[in-house]
């Protein structure tokens, strides 16, 4: 399947975060839009973009709508399978290699200041060919503590270099979107 990584088992992960693009044909059939855009139409100049200002449960919601209309199961990643995905399991610290470079990701040190296209640091990507685990935008996962918040991994814009290394992992309030947190999916074959 097209910008899926297969992580094994049955196990795809996306090779994007989901862009402003895709979350506007679930805001067109019935989703709730991200509080920034005017109505149902998103900035079109942000389409290529990740989707920001989505909650944890916008996030949950969106995995459901996708999974109806693709057929198989959707839903958001595990720490294990982003930390598979950003090539973490060899120990390294980002998913380029050990050492911080701000030409491979979107961090402070980048300069932008805001989000940038999904595709916009293709030396950034991990041995798995992902791109954008690091930096651009945290991305809610389906690990949560026992209180309910929810794990976000990868870092945004709005962090420097420490902050967007694979092992580091922030606690959030599900319920709270903001401009810097995004998703991914991950698609699992219904056997």
């Amino acid at each position: 399947m097209r910008h899926l990584v297969e992580l094994g088992d049955g196990v795809r992960i996306g090779l994007f975060p989901v862009t402003v693009g895709e979350y506007s044909l679930f805001v067109r059939a019935g989703g709730r839009s991200p509080s920034v855009w005017q109505g149902d139409e998103p900035p079109r100049h942000l389409v290529d973009h990740p989707v920001t200002d989505v909650s944890w449960f916008d996030a949950m919601s969106y995995c459901r709508w996708f999974s109806d209309r693709l057929g198989w199961e959707v839903r958001l990643p595990t720490g294990d399978q982003w930390t598979t995905a950003a090539g973490g399991s060899d120990g390294r610290l980002y998913p380029w290699g050990d050492v911080f470079d701000p030409s491979r990701c979107n961090t402070w040190e980048s300069g932008d200041a805001r989000t940038t296209p999904v595709d916009a640091h293709p030396d950034g990507r991990s041995p798995l060919g992902v791109w954008d685990l690091a930096g651009n935008v945290w991305e809610w996962t389906a690990e949560a503590d026992r209180g309910g918040w929810r794990a976000l991994r990868g870092g945004s814009w709005y962090d420097t270099g420490p902050g967007v290394c694979i092992a580091r992992r922030l606690l959030a309030d599900p319920c709270l979107p903001t401009p810097n947190v995004g998703f991914r999916v991950v698609v699992v074959e219904r056997r």
